[in-house]
């Protein structure tokens, strides 16, 4: 390899490759791309690599590199992307690191690196549009001028331990698509604690915003219903927020009153297929987080029609969450933080463990998973899990699982089947045939979520991949 003296992209991502990174890539004098990222690699980052200094991307993330970053990278002057991400990486970040003016991208997020990160990072890094940082042990204050890039389109410092206020500036960021400050120690107080949040209003481009298990003790503020109307996930969970959620949010009611037909739209029909189906897939996005990309999972142990928000655009918004838990992993077995041993969740949601070993059943991801199932058949059945004709014996899942067998027409709202004549996407008719395919893995999905044993459920990972495929095969030959 070192013989290919004039090489200048070198790319081995996404392979199997083992054993250290090799010392001798620094002979690669011309090299200006090196990217090694999701491999095998082990030992340390090579000191040798600072040799390279015609570099502008150098990613080696996802590996399993230990040990500190070695401060000579500093010597890259024309680095434009750094991504030592997911690693097992030590110590501190070299300040070496903070003087390359050069970095577009910085990222060292999942290590297990610790020290303040400093305070003028912004001004030292002028250039910087994704900054990453989060799941670390980083200490300190939210540097206050990363909110003077006012170019900046990505912030992730989530999941350390950086405590204080929250800094002023966040107005100057019209770019910015993701704003990560969840898990940490964060402080607000008093009834404008969250008055930072209003000043987003200017990022119209915001796609992701988690402030989620801080210390913040604030009243929720009417303002932040005027936040971008393409943000579809904002994470407030696990703090001590209290209030009344802001009118502003969910304008087109509850998924509840849309499926019970109080709601209708202008022209007096119902939610059609797909439409429901992103209402679905919302709702899906928002429990796979809470699930899978806390540090400490969240449960939510009350999704119910009533509890889902619809605003202007017709996206969903998970609401009520005066009942969720964050977990902690004991070995095998989730566990609740909470120690109250009460029966958690709404009738007709509730998983059947909760009931049969209730006094006491702690509240779990599968829990969600069948609440998530039960209201999802709800919404393709338009059948109440609470309809006076259901009794033990026969539950809304055990009625969609005898008759979808036998005739799938008869389980399905009758609404939905007129509307289906009529559906269409970008001009293009969906046929008949599509559409049952897809009503039929949306019930196969309900049904496997609501599994009687919490092992057999799909998690909500799954649950939110099988949507999502569903559509993008509703809507391929459109």
């Amino acid at each position: 390899m070192t013989r290919l003296t004039k090489l200048e992209v070198l790319d081995f991502m996404s392979n199997r490759i083992t054993g250290e990174v090799p010392k001798e890539l620094s002979l690669l004098a011309k090299l200006e791309v090196l990217k090694l990222v999701r491999n095998a690699f082990h030992e340390k980052i090579p000191q040798s690599l600072a040799n390279l200094t015609s570099l502008t991307v150098l990613n080696l993330g996802t590996n399993s590199l230990n040990g500190a970053i070695p401060s000579e990278l500093g010597r890259l002057r024309k680095l434009v992307e750094l991504d030592l991400s997911v690693n097992n990486l030590t110590s501190h970040v070299p300040p070496s690191l903070y003087n390359v003016s050069s970095l577009v991208k910085f990222s060292v997020g999942s290590n297990k690196l610790s020290g303040e990160i400093p305070y003028d990072v912004g001004h030292q890094l002028p250039n910087l549009l994704v900054f990453i940082f989060c799941v670390n042990r980083f200490t300190g204050r939210i540097p206050g001028s990363l909110h003077n890039l006012t170019r900046i389109q990505v912030i992730r410092i989530s999941h350390n331990f950086l405590v204080g206020p929250v800094q002023p500036g966040l107005g100057n960021l019209p770019s910015l698509q993701m704003y990560i400050i969840g898990q940490n120690n964060i402080v607000s107080f008093g009834e404008d604690g969250l008055s930072f949040l209003t000043s987003l209003t200017n990022s119209t481009k915001l796609t992701y915003l988690a402030i989620d298990s801080n210390l913040l003790e604030v009243v929720i503020l009417e303002s932040i219903g005027n936040l971008s109307k393409a943000l579809p996930q904002f994470y407030m969970g696990g703090n001590r927020i209290y209030g009344k959620i802001p009118s502003s949010i969910g304008r087109n009611g509850s998924l509840e009153d849309w499926i019970r037909g109080q709601r209708r739209k202008a022209n007096g029909s119902a939610l059609n297929r797909l439409e429901r189906l992103n209402l679905a897939i919302d709702v899906a996005y928002t429990l796979d987080y809470m699930h899978h990309d806390c540090a400490v999972p969240v449960v939510h142990c009350d999704i119910k029609p009533s509890n889902i928000l619809l605003e202007e655009d017709m996206t969903a918004k998970v609401g009520d969450f005066g009942l969720a838990r964050m977990l902690m992993v004991n070995t095998d077995a989730q566990t609740s933080i909470s120690s109250a041993h009460v029966l958690k969740g709404s009738v007709g949601y509730i998983p059947p463990g909760y009931i049969l070993y209730g006094l006491g059943e702690k509240p779990s991801t599968a829990g969600d998973a069948y609440s998530f199932g039960v209201m999802l058949l709800e919404l393709f059945t338009g059948m109440s899990p609470t309809h006076e004709s259901f009794t033990v014996e026969l539950n809304l899942q055990r009625w969609v699982q005898l008759s979808f067998q036998e005739n799938s027409v008869k389980v399905i709202d009758s609404e939905l089947l007129q509307l289906g004549e009529a559906l269409y996407h970008q001009g293009h008719h969906l046929s008949r045939k599509l559409q049952f395919d897809c009503l039929a893995t949306v019930i196969e999905i309900g049904l496997a979520c609501t599994a009687s044993f919490p092992n057999e459920r799909m998690n909500m990972r799954n649950a939110l991949h099988k949507l999502k495929a569903a559509k993008n095969d509703l809507l391929k030959h459109s």
